[in-house]
């Protein structure tokens, strides 16, 4: 395009906006420029910027005039690049400068009244960048003393952008144009955007120097002078917080390096102070100035001074950058990979770069290559591993090697890992850790013979060790009993826990620190020499005993790097083939492991005195003991059995442990378990050979009281079971159980160690088919003999739970359990139409037909109802005294199939073993231990359930069983009355009509008066029982058919929980059991609700015009109807 046509196009765009300014004008002019291809010519440039920096004067421009204006100068700059002259480009610069520092400079007319919003600062510094680059030739001329102050005014502006800003684009965008300008002063283009683009492993920083010396040193010179705060400014930059955003800190990086390498370059090193004087050709001692301007002096501002080339200058920026690269060091830590490549970039071109400037600094550099490169990215990893690579190299003709260098380093950081990880934060130790993991990894093979220095075995160790201290303060020492669980042992319900709670440590949360540490010991593991790794530790071991959870945890460590084992993470693993016999230290360990004063350290306080009854308390308040001591008709006789253990334990206390020790016992037994695990792992099927050595005390941790415990011993028996080829842990165990089952034998024989026996017995127990039926009965005769050769007290009721797991394994294996007992209703005559009768004959008949069906009833139904009714009312008198006669006639009578009663019939195994359970339950369920009670009721729940098919053996022991059982029912405790009420109820699932008058002399009384105390409040132990005798009533009614007269009297008194003002939960339990009733009763409870619903209508009309219509007189208040009319509805609704 001509001039004149330029300038033809220009003109009315550029005087609408001179004469009416605004956005508008200012976008059209915009996309004017941006539309065509303008001629450079000074005049026309300086026409089409006149109107845009007048208008960009102005003090009152709002945020979007401003911006659209200095997009539009933006524009207008590289439209006319080749015609910008040097008076426009410094009166746009110095309006810029003015605008970007208006807080600064509020009493300057020409300034904005407010601070500038992100836009506005966005759009000016990219402008500000877009000038200094198209008119580099002016910024070159700017690097004089007169001027130079203008370019330590943009570089100050654009680092307090950088670090001060919250926007990620203008931060970055500040520090492109600081970029830009470092690179303009030598007339090279800023390649920043490349960098941050190219990510990959073999992009790489460098220095680019323009060919011409002294061009290269003056701009190095004038940057030198403002180089420190700009090196403490993107060193905040990058060492602040991670949420800033990977770019952010990768940009000050780049820029960091950029002018770090470039300033303390190698090549303007001065090696003397002489060779300083030639170089810059100044004779004797006279001081290097700047270059001369050829401005006169007195017109130019005096340059502050820097002796770039001076060495003690050099000296204390070495200093410096040394304190600012050991700070910087912590982003070798950073979580974005990025951010770490970078810092592997940086480190290699500082040491291509300025090895000799900053030779004090080469430690930390190589030190953050080191770290990097035990890195988990690859492309980190090998980054690290070239510059390592070349700095090798280029350092093999010195006196030190970078062998040498990683010697040096492993002794440096053993020395000073202890004190980085007791002050520091997580970042810093991570940074320490992952240099320790660095140093092991390129030492490779070499630290066989490093790790053969006493010393240094022993500063690495204890560093190590310090940082692996375990914060107990997690562990818990409660126990988690499972008494209730049928049949199931912690084997079987272990899989719901396995996620357990990982280890803490007191110095550190960070779980990649953890990871790091792991790795550095598996290495050790890996190239050094086990044996001597091994004996190390157990020598610290014996000074330092408190060490002993971190010198375990090492040992399993170090045992499964040796194998290799962990070791994927790491890519470039060195090979490194050598023989161990790990067999030999799987042995030596394995017997280190199981001693009994390492395994059986005690994880909860020994029993104290008066642990029988006075333990009570703990579970049942006194006010709530008072009330259901007061509630029981029969006097109770105290237990011939219940005798005080305080003067047992008088003599044999154990000293008390703290709380602390307990945790720390917990975790500890956790860790030798995690060992077994990996010396299974390690050895695979060979470890079948240790099997006889760790599995009977590996199973007697998996039925430990302490839920963290037993989780890590089932987690040990899964491993174990995988390794050996087996297919489940079930199948393990059952495979062992007869070498199981001799050694329980054998403890059983030495006091202390019954409750070893008793765990390892009810896991073997609960994972064993029927082939162990020959030898249970073998060891259960040594359980018992036991029992009964020794006093009952707490050392001895350990085996109760013995009995429980047996009787639960003899109903497992029992091949009628396939289903419940009979639940169905045992009553003594039920009617087809739904009538019950009693014995005194009462008869109560819900009408239940159609008004067709009444219509049609005549005469001679009505006497056929009455004769059938005679008829079975007769054969039910017959049952009765059948009966009757039965219960109180000899016990010995010979059975239906005509066997003789005198020959004693042969029992099976399996019935044997429950029949001498239950037989010893008798005399045991009197104990004053609150949990052996606990486990007993549920032995003989499990004895009952065994056997109820075998009616002949069980009803004798029901028998023997219901005097102490009784006890029991009144027991002050009210969790064992309420375990004792849930048995009775199963006992009359199981035996039917045997026990329906012991019922209603012995329990209903006691029912009663706990149906006659004030309701409690919801959960509380009274709650609980009550809700148990309400199911317990249920059960009962229909498994035993109580008689009606006493279903009555219990109906009406257990009206009052129906009401509306009680809890959900016990009106829930009440309409059940009155639906319940009605199943077996439905004419009395229908005839007896009907009372207290809304009235006559529920009731039916007479079946034949010869009855007269019922009316119901009733003597029941409004307001108790009005309260249970509701719940009272539920239930009437039920029977139809």
């Amino acid at each position: 395009m001509e001039p004149e046509e330029a300038f033809l196009t220009l003109r009315p765009v550029c005087v609408a906006l001179a004469q009416q300014p605004s956005v508008a004008a200012l976008q059209n002019l915009e996309t004017l420029l941006r539309s065509k291809s303008w001629p450079n010519v000074a005049a026309l440039a300086d026409y089409c910027f006149f109107p845009v920096v007048k208008l960009l004067r102005e003090p009152r421009l709002d945020e979007a005039a401003l911006v659209a204006c200095v997009k539009c100068l933006d524009v207008a700059l590289k439209a006319f690049s080749r015609a910008l002259c040097s008076r426009m480009f410094h009166k746009i610069l110095t309006q810029l400068l003015i605008l970007l520092s208006s807080k600064d400079a509020v009493n300057t007319p020409s300034v904005l009244k407010r601070q500038l919003s992100e836009e506005e600062k966005m759009a000016m510094v990219s402008c500000l960048q877009s000038l200094l680059v198209l008119g580099a030739s002016f910024v070159r001329e700017m690097m004089c003393p007169e001027r130079f102050s203008a370019l330590a005014h943009i570089t100050e502006l654009l680092v307090k952008f950088a670090e001060n800003e919250r926007n990620r684009s203008l931060r970055t965008l500040s520090m492109h144009a600081l970029d830009s300008l470092c690179h303009v002063m030598r007339g090279l283009k800023s390649d920043m955007p490349a960098a941050l683009a190219d990510a990959g492993p073999g992009s790489r920083f460098t220095v680019r120097f323009t060919g011409d010396e002294a061009v290269d040193k003056r701009c190095a010179f004038y940057l030198a002078h403002f180089l420190p705060g700009v090196a403490s400014s993107l060193g905040k930059v990058m060492l602040a917080d991670e949420k800033q955003g990977q770019k952010v800190t990768q940009a000050a990086i780049y820029l960091w390096t950029s002018c770090t390498a470039l300033v303390l370059n190698d090549r303007f090193y001065p090696s003397s102070q002489q060779d300083l004087l030639q170089q810059n050709g100044v004779k004797g001692k006279e001081k290097l100035a700047p270059p001369a301007s050829q401005e006169s002096p007195s017109d130019a501002r005096k340059l502050p001074t820097v002796d770039y080339g001076n060495v003690e200058w050099w000296k204390t920026a070495t200093v410096l950058f040394h304190r600012l690269l050991t700070m910087l060091s912590q982003l070798q830590s950073h979580p974005q990979w990025k951010v770490r490549l970078f810092v592997v970039r940086m480190a290699s071109t500082l040491l291509e770069n300025c090895s000799r400037s900053l030779s004090s600094s080469v430690t930390v550099l190589v030190e953050m290559l080191v770290a990097l490169f035990a890195d988990p990215y690859a492309q980190v990893a090998e980054v690290a591993r070239s510059a390592l690579a070349s700095f090798s190299h280029r350092i093999n003709t010195a006196s030190v090697s970078l062998v040498s260098l990683l010697e040096e380093g492993i002794c440096r950081i053993a020395t000073t890992l202890p004190s980085v990880m007791r002050g520091t934060d997580d970042r810093k130790k991570l940074s320490a850790v992952l240099l320790l993991q660095g140093y092991t990894q390129l030492l490779g093979p070499r630290l066989t013979t490093l790790l053969s220095s006493p010393n240094l075995v022993q500063r690495l160790f204890h560093a190590i060790l310090m940082a692996l201290e375990v914060d107990v303060s997690h562990a818990s020492i409660s126990v988690s009993h499972s008494t209730s669980m049928d049949g199931d042992s912690a084997l079987r319900v272990a899989d719901v826990h396995l996620q357990r709670s990982p280890l803490t440590f007191m110095h550190f949360r960070d779980e990649a620190i953890l990871q790091s540490l792991r790795l550095c010991c598996s290495l050790l593991g890996y190239y050094g020499d086990l044996s001597n790794i091994l004996d190390s530790l157990l020598d610290i071991l014996l000074l330092h005993p408190h060490l002993n959870k971190q010198i375990v945890l090492m040992i399993n460590t170090v045992i499964s790097g040796a194998a290799g084992l962990g070791l994927e993470a790491i890519s470039q693993l060195q090979e490194h083939k050598k023989e161990e016999d790990f067999e030999q230290h799987v042995r030596f360990l394995l017997n280190e492991y199981t001693q009994p004063s390492v395994w059986q350290v005690p994880t909860e306080q020994p029993l104290v005195p008066g642990s029988g009854d006075s333990s009570q308390s703990s579970l049942t308040s006194r006010s709530e003991q008072q009330s259901w001591e007061s509630m029981l008709l029969v006097t109770r006789q105290p237990d011939s059995t219940s005798v005080s253990t305080s003067s047992i334990y008088e003599e044999n206390t154990a000293p008390s442990l703290t709380v602390e020790e307990l945790r720390g016992n917990v975790i500890l037994v956790c860790l030798l378990l995690d060992g077994v695990k990996v010396f299974a792992k390690v050895l695979g099927d060979a470890f079948r050979q240790f099997l006889l050595q760790a599995l009977f005390p590996v199973l007697e941790k998996s039925g430990h009281d302490n839920l963290r415990i037993r989780d890590a011993a089932y987690d040990c028996l899964r491993t174990i079971s995988t390794s050996c080829s087996y297919e489940s842990v079930s199948h393990l165990v059952g495979a062992n159980a007869d070498y199981l089952l001799n050694l329980c034998t054998q403890h059983l024989r030495v006091l202390h160690e019954h409750d070893i026996a008793a765990r390892v017995m009810r896991e073997t127990l609960a994972n064993s088919d029927v082939t162990l039926l020959p030898l249970l009965n073998a060891f259960l005769d040594e359980v018992l003999y036991v029992l009964e050769m020794s006093a009952v007290t707490g050392d001895v009721l350990v085996l109760v739970p013995v009995l429980r797991a047996a009787v639960c394994a003899v109903r497992r294996w029992s091949a009628s359990d396939s289903s419940l007992p009979d639940t169905q209703p045992r009553t003594t005559a039920t009617h087809s139409n739904g009538g019950t009768s009693d014995a005194n004959g009462a008869l109560f008949t819900k009408p239940t037909k159609s008004e067709s069906e009444r219509e049609a009833t005549s005469a001679d139904d009505i006497r056929d109802f009455f004769a059938d009714y005679h008829r079975k009312k007769k054969e039910q008198d017959r049952l009765d005294a059948e009966q009757e006669e039965m219960e109180n006639g000899d016990a010995t009578e010979c059975g239906d199939d005509g066997t003789d009663p005198d020959v004693p019939k042969k029992l099976s195994d399996a019935d044997n073993i429950g029949v001498r359970v239950l037989t010893y339950c008798v005399n045991l369920l009197s104990v004053a231990d609150i949990r052996s009670r606990f486990v007993l009721l549920d032995a003989v729940e499990q004895g009952i359930l065994a056997l109820r098919h075998n009616q002949e053996e069980l009803l004798p022991l029901v028998h023997k069983l219901w005097s102490p059982l009784l006890y029991r029912v009144r027991d002050k405790n009210l969790p064992i009355a309420t375990r004792s009420v849930k048995l009775i109820a199963m006992m009359a699932q199981c035996t039917g009509d045997f026990i329906r008058s012991r019922v209603m002399s012995d329990v209903v009384p006691v029912f009663v008066k706990v149906l006659r105390q004030p309701v409690p409040a919801k959960y509380t132990q009274l709650h609980t029982l009550l809700i148990s005798v309400f199911s317990a009533l249920g059960i009962m009614c229909s498994q035993l058919g109580l008689p009606e007269k006493d279903i009555v009297r219990l109906s009406n008194l257990c009206v009052g929980y129906l009401s509306s003002k009680l809890p959900k939960s016990v009106q829930q339990a009440a309409v059940n059991l009155y639906k319940q009733w009605a199943e077996c009763y439905s004419d009395c409870m229908w005839f007896l609700l009907i009372h207290l619903s809304a009235g006559e209508s529920r009731i039916a009309p007479p079946p034949h015009p010869c009855f007269p219509p019922i009316k119901l007189m009733t003597k029941v208040k409004a307001s108790v109807a009005a309260d249970v009319s509701a719940n009272v509805a539920d239930i009437l609704q039920s029977l139809g």
